[in-house]
């Protein structure tokens, strides 16, 4: 089960009048769990290439989830469900009372049959630290007094192309960054965006180096530190080596007073690739669950009209209505292969505001 896909399309939770919307939102698909009872209806699950609708048993006195139940529904139940892989499901938008939160649930090692734990419910908007989809309502929710406080405060972001579809996208929402150069020492207080100057993208460990020095150089000055990984940077044969020397320099730069902001890795049309960015940005939110994280893959890998997931045998890919086509090219990227993962301009006003929301959430 470590490795089974489930389909979550909307979960809603009696007593406290729980709403969890995932992906296309109707009430055809709407499961509930009676706190009474301790039992979760879950009316559409997808375990590989069929759905079912299930139940489950909350054990006493904990937040465990057993599977009691499991029966096939036809393939037309609940379509263009929102997936999620691997042993943690993240729930991104729950509603409770008219305020919003984000959730997860943890697969138990080794249960039979497998029992998930509720892990946390963090306040959308307030302190939640995992800043995906919902994060593009959040920030359009603020008054433009609090978003201008983005400008209000240092932050450095440093990056290569997809980056730049961030800054594009930034720009078109009025919050254009400060060129940063190499060596650059920081004047006015803004938010500055810059390039890995001279490095290429598949050399992690030469961007490190020169995050590291650029940011510490200006340690007095900055608030926020913004690392993005470029979508070669991360490969399953260095995957490790990668997240040590990431951690590493994190942890140097947050020994030094900076704040960090993750950005998970970015995805690219071919799945064959994409496995491993999905590893790291599961590391990522284990590893730094005191961070603000930019969640570039849950957003750019829903469809921008319906917010389904976009996959290939539980490999999430970036969505066709996301990546730089002829129809929609990046502004400054050109059209993608399939093994590129450039956003769309349109896209990418869009997603920039949840970027903007992440360091809103971390600079405040």
């Amino acid at each position: 089960m470590q490795n089974s896909v489930f389909r979550f399309h909307a979960l809603a939770v009696g007593g406290t009048s729980l709403l969890m919307c995932l992906g296309v939102h109707g009430a055809d698909c709407i499961a509930a769990f009676q706190s009474g009872t301790g039992r979760l209806s879950m009316e559409a699950v997808q375990v590989g290439d069929t759905r079912y609708s299930a139940s489950a048993q909350m054990l006493p006195n904990t937040t465990t989830f057993v599977l009691e139940s499991a029966s096939p529904l036809a393939a037309s139940a609940c379509a263009s469900p929102v997936t999620y892989s691997g042993s943690v499901v993240d729930l991104p938008h729950v509603s409770v009372d008219g305020a919003a939160y984000s959730a997860r649930l943890a697969l138990v090692a080794a249960s039979d049959p497998p029992q998930f734990s509720l892990t946390n419910a963090v306040p959308l908007g307030t302190t939640t630290k995992v800043v995906g989809s919902a994060g593009i309502a959040a920030w359009d929710a603020l008054a433009p007094t609090e978003q201008n406080r983005v400008t209000s405060w240092n932050s450095l972001f440093l990056h290569q192309s997809v980056g730049q579809d961030l800054e594009d996208g930034a720009a078109s929402n009025g919050f254009k960054a400060d060129y940063f150069g190499p060596g650059m020492v920081i004047g006015t207080t803004n938010f500055y965006g810059g390039l890995f100057d001279g490095i290429s993208n598949g050399d992690p460990t030469s961007k490190f180096s020169y995050f590291r020095a650029n940011a510490l150089a200006n340690k007095s000055k900055l608030r926020l530190a913004i690392f993005k990984f470029g979508y070669a940077d991360v490969e399953s044969g260095t995957l490790n080596a990668v997240q040590l020397g990431y951690k590493s320099m994190v942890d140097e730069l947050k020994s030094n007073g900076i704040r960090v902001v993750h950005v998970t890795p970015p995805l690219i049309f071919d799945t064959n690739y994409n496995t491993p960015k999905m590893q790291m940005r599961s590391w990522m939110q284990t590893t730094f669950p005191d961070d603000v994280i930019f969640d570039l893959q849950d957003i750019e890998s829903r469809t921008d009209a319906v917010g389904a997931r976009c996959e290939q045998n539980g490999v999430w890919q970036i969505c066709s209505d996301i990546r730089s086509t002829p129809a929609c090219p990046s502004k400054g990227q050109g059209v993608d292969t399939v093994g590129q993962g450039h956003l769309c301009l349109s896209a990418a006003v869009k997603i920039s505001k949840a970027f903007l929301y992440a360091l809103y959430l971390a600079g405040k």
